[in-house]
């Protein structure tokens, strides 16, 4: 466990905002140059973006994305008043978990330090990956891609087979490509990705098996328990107290996997 990594690409207010003694202890490191955010996001892996979405809309859509890719967490720093939120969230809906923090508030202070100080361990995603690596290392590199975005990508996803076509792959070919290197058909990582995406809801103090449910993309509470179940032999809350991520990453990986590497 270590501290978040954070890369805050700001417009120069959000800057002036963060660039006081204050905040000096969590070493964030600014952005002036947007052409440059994409990459210094994507070096960060799991880190924290704080992004202010008064920026351009390409800019903004930059840094989403590659944050998508390094499983980055981002975090909506304002400066305006509240009724530009929908406008914000309608425009930068994919963004999950989505957090908002108003610059002005009486709060916000409080609010982003403890963002800033929440320690950061690796998403179950990036460790599922990460072990998956030698198998998917065996695919082609659009295959491998889609796989990555199957696993760390915010948005639950409802069908597998309409997911990967309007991706431009044919349903029944990735399920042969993935049968040949050992690989689970791509259906069961969705369900690996929901398993993750509804595990971290349940970290929760106040989160229901309801929430956690609609999170993971799951139409009902007793699928959130099936697919527990098939990821590590227990139910929902007890999988969260009792396994570590890398326990539950290693659990989930023999799901997934079925021929062993030559």
């Amino acid at each position: 466990m270590t501290r978040r990594r954070i890369v805050a690409v700001l417009g120069e207010s959000g800057i002036r905002r963060l660039s006081s003694p204050t905040w000096s202890r969590y070493a964030i490191q600014f952005v002036r140059d947007m052409r440059i955010a994409p990459e210094l996001i994507r070096a960060e892996t799991g880190g924290l973006v704080l992004l202010d979405p008064g920026l351009s809309e390409a800019t903004c859509d930059a840094v989403i994305e590659a944050s998508r890719g390094a499983a980055a967490e981002v975090v909506f720093f304002l400066a305006w008043d509240k009724h530009l939120l929908t406008r914000i969230v309608s425009m930068h809906r994919s963004v999950r978990p989505l957090d908002i923090v108003f610059a002005d508030a009486d709060s916000a202070t409080d609010r982003l330090r403890s963002i800033c100080e929440s320690p950061f361990e690796s998403s179950l995603e990036t460790l599922l990956l990460h072990r998956l690596d030698p198998w998917l290392s065996r695919l082609l590199a659009a295959e491998r891609n889609l796989a990555a975005e199957i696993m760390v990508g915010p948005i639950a996803i409802t069908s597998t087979a309409a997911f990967v076509h309007e991706r431009g792959f044919a349903i029944r070919t990735l399920e042969r490509h993935f049968a040949k290197v050992g690989l689970a058909p791509p259906r069961y990582l969705v369900r690996a990705s929901a398993v993750a995406k509804s595990r971290r809801v349940l970290l929760g103090r106040a989160a229901t098996l309801s929430m956690a449910s609609e999170q993971g993309g799951f139409n009902t509470v007793s699928q959130l328990s099936e697919a527990f179940e098939w990821a590590t032999g227990l139910g929902p809350r007890q999988a969260v107290a009792s396994l570590s991520p890398v326990e539950f990453a290693k659990s989930i990986n023999n799901r997934l996997t079925s021929t062993p590497l030559p």
